[in-house]
């Protein structure tokens, strides 16, 4: 949602997790790439 264009603060309180998480997950989502070319969501399910 973030990456969409929503406010980080809008995210976290639709989903009831603090503005950090929202980052946090953010980070781990634009540096997909370096991590095998995977997002973290098809790592997990792998």
């Amino acid at each position: 949602m973030v990456l969409a264009g929503h406010k980080p603060g809008e995210v976290a309180k639709q989903f009831h997790v603090s503005r950090t998480s929202v980052y946090k997950w953010v980070r781990r989502w634009r540096g997909h790439d370096s991590l095998g070319g995977k997002p973290p969501i098809s790592r997990l399910a792998a």
